[in-house]
């Protein structure tokens, strides 16, 4: 009985806190905000249930939530209208190329650690 009075304050939570959130922040905001909905996750599945929360959990989780708060902090940074020429030239210079190519490393260095089986 105790999951269901749970899964009641989750749904009203959710259904309540959202229109009041969407009235207040643009979605722009609240949709990175969300994500930190996974961090408190892992940290109450921790507190209350005992699940393991390990060193690479952890700082998913702290990635997750400075990402979001990041985020929500430069949406409302203002942002000049470009011409599509000036956006193309923006994505094939060299430090757009610089930038992707170490994204792109950094997911084919972490990306293994992810698929790894646990047992």
């Amino acid at each position: 009985a105790t999951w269901l009075i749970g899964l009641a304050a989750f749904i009203l939570s959710q259904v309540v806190g959202s229109v009041i959130a969407l009235a207040l922040l643009p979605a722009l905001v609240l949709a990175p905000l969300g994500a930190n909905t996974i961090v408190f996750n892992a940290l109450f599945a921790a507190l209350l249930v005992d699940e393991p929360l390990g060193a690479i959990q952890f700082t998913g989780s702290i990635l997750v939530a400075a990402g979001s708060a990041t985020f929500a902090v430069l949406a409302f940074a203002p942002e000049p209208d470009l011409p599509l020429s000036q956006i193309t030239a923006l994505l094939l210079s060299r430090e757009f190329s610089i930038w992707l190519g170490l994204q792109l490393a950094t997911l084919i260095i972490f990306a293994p650690f992810s698929f790894r089986r646990r047992h």
